[in-house]
C-alpha cells in the first residue's frame, strides 16, 4: 500500500470513516457514530461537500435560482454570450485588453436594427478597417430567441474582412445614457479605475446622428471636447435592453413548478449500483492493514514511520458501526435488514447500523423512498461504487461489521433468513 498518512497520525483514519459516511450519499443526514468535538468539527466540514437531493430543493436552492437573473448575474450571462460569439476570438486575437474591453478601442458607435440593413452594412464596412471603433448593440429584437439574435448579428459581420468588432453590451448604453443612434462616444482609459470594470472609460466627447468617426476625431484634435450635438439623422433603439429582458422573463417562472420539477427528477437521476440477490450465506475477512513504503519523516528529520511498519487502522479506532447493505426493491430483504439491525444493536461493540439501499424504485420516487425509511424507521443511504470497492461487496444482503483486526462481510441467503423472522 502506498499510504503512508495512515502511519502518521491517527485523525487520517477518523477522516477515513467519515468521508465514508458522508460519500454513502444520503438523502438524510444522520450521526452515524459518537464523535469527539475535532470530529464533529470534521463532519460539519465534510457535510459542506455533500452532493445529495436535499442539497437540491433546499430553501437555499431557491433563493439562489430566484436570484441567478438579477442585474449583476444578467450581465455576467451577457458578458459569455459576447465571449462564445465566434467573432470574439478574432477580435480578442488582433487587439490587446484595455479600458475594460477586449480591444484597444478608442470610438464607440452605439447602432440598432432600426437604422436598417443597408446602414448597418455601411457602418460594418467602415468598423472593419479601423480597429479602434467598437460596435455596441443593445439586445436583440422582440420576439427573438437569445441565440437567434446572435447568429444574425455574426451573420452580418462576418461577411466583412478583417471582421468588425461588435457585441451586445446594454450595460454600456446605460454607462453613456444613449437614447438614440447612432451615437459615437470618443473614450480613453482612466488608469485610476480597475482593469476589469467599465467604469474605467472616461468619455471624451459624442457625436450624434453619424456613424463615422472621422469628423468628431478632427474637433477633438483642434482642441474641442464634450458633446458636439446632432450632426444627422437619429433613429429609436429597436431592441429592448437585453439585461432588462432577462429579468423580466425570469419574474414569471413559476420557481415553486420548477423546484417540484427538481425534486421529481431527483430519482429519475440518480446512479444505483445494484449487486445480485446471495443465494447462499458466506462469511469473508479483509485485513485492513497498510505498510509504510519508505521511511516517514518529521519537520526535524525524525522517524516518524519506517519502511516496513504495518499499520491497522482497526487498531487506532474502533469500527462500531454496521453497514447493512440490501436492495429496497425485494420486500424480503427490507424485512431482514430490518430483522437483522434489530439484532446488531443487542451487540454492546454496535452502536448503531447504517442502511445502504443499491437502488430505488424510481417510478415511485420519493413516495418509495418515504415509504422504506418509515419501515426501517431510520435514515437510509444509497450505495456507492466506493464502498461496493473498499468492502468488497459482492451480493444482497451483506452486513459489515469489523472484529479486532478485520472487517468481516456477511453474505445472508434472503430465503433462509426470511423464515427466521418471527411473525407477528
Amino acid at each position: 500500500m502506498k499510504n503512508k498518512l495512515w502511519a502518521v497520525r491517527i485523525p487520517y483514519f477518523k477522516l477515513s470513516i467519515i468521508t465514508l459516511l458522508i460519500g454513502l450519499s444520503p438523502a438524510t443526514y444522520g450521526q452515524a457514530f459518537k464523535l469527539s468535538p475535532e470530529d464533529k468539527a470534521i463532519v460539519e466540514q465534510a457535510k459542506q461537500l455533500q452532493n445529495n437531493a436535499h442539497n437540491i430543493i433546499d430553501s437555499d436552492w431557491l433563493s439562489q435560482a430566484k436570484s441567478n437573473m438579477q442585474t449583476e448575474n444578467a450581465q455576467r450571462f451577457v458578458d459569455e454570450l459576447n465571449k462564445s460569439n465566434p467573432l470574439h476570438s478574432q477580435i480578442k486575437n488582433a487587439k490587446p485588453e484595455k479600458n475594460g474591453l477586449d480591444g484597444n478601442y478608442s470610438n464607440i458607435i452605439f447602432i440598432s436594427y432600426s437604422l436598417g440593413e443597408q446602414a448597418l452594412k455601411e457602418i460594418l464596412k467602415q468598423a472593419s478597417n479601423d480597429p479602434t471603433t467598437l460596435l455596441v448593440m443593445r439586445g436583440i429584437p422582440e420576439g427573438t430567441k437569445i441565440w437567434e439574435g446572435m447568429k444574425q448579428l455574426q451573420m452580418m459581420a462576418i461577411s466583412f474582412n478583417p471582421v468588425p468588432s461588435i457585441i451586445l453590451n446594454p450595460a454600456l448604453f446605460k454607462k453613456f445614457n444613449i437614447e438614440h443612434v447612432p451615437t459615437i462616444v470618443k473614450i480613453e482609459n482612466n488608469e485610476s479605475g480597475s482593469p476589469s470594470s467599465k467604469d474605467n472609460l472616461v468619455e471624451i466627447a459624442r457625436v450624434k446622428g453619424m456613424t463615422d468617426p472621422t469628423w468628431m476625431n478632427k474637433r477633438i484634435e483642434d482642441g474641442d471636447k464634450g458633446d458636439m450635438g446632432v450632426r444627422g439623422p437619429m433613429v429609436e433603439i429597436a431592441e429592448p435592453d437585453l439585461i432588462e429582458m432577462l429579468k423580466a422573463r425570469v419574474a414569471t417562472i413559476d420557481w415553486e413548478e420548477k423546484k417540484a420539477g427538481a425534486l421529481s427528477r431527483v430519482w429519475k437521476n440518480q446512479q444505483f449500483y445494484p449487486l445480485p440477490k446471495a443465494t447462499k450465506e458466506d462469511v469473508r475477512k479483509i485485513d485492513p492493514s497498510l505498510v509504510v513504503t519508505k521511511d516517514v519523516t518529521g519537520a526535524k528529520g525524525e522517524i516518524i514511520a519506517k519502511k516496513g511498519d504495518t499499520y491497522n487502522p482497526l487498531d487506532m479506532l474502533p469500527f462500531d458501526f454496521a453497514l447493512m447493505v440490501f436492495d429496497p426493491l425485494d420486500q424480503k430483504q427490507v424485512e431482514i435488514a430490518k430483522h437483522k439491525a434489530e439484532q446488531l444493536l443487542d451487540d454492546p461493540s454496535i452502536n448503531q447500523v447504517i442502511y445502504l439501499a443499491t437502488q430505488i424504485d424510481r417510478d415511485k420516487g420519493w413516495d418509495f423512498f418515504n415509504d422504506l425509511t418509515d419501515q426501517l424507521d431510520a435514515h437510509v443511504f444509497l450505495l456507492t461504487p466506493d464502498i461496493i470497492s473498499r468492502f468488497e461487496l459482492r451480493h444482497v444482503p451483506s452486513i459489515v461489521t469489523a472484529d479486532d483486526k478485520h472487517f468481516v462481510i456477511t453474505e445472508l441467503e434472503v430465503s433462509k433468513e426470511i423464515l427466521d423472522i418471527p411473525v407477528d
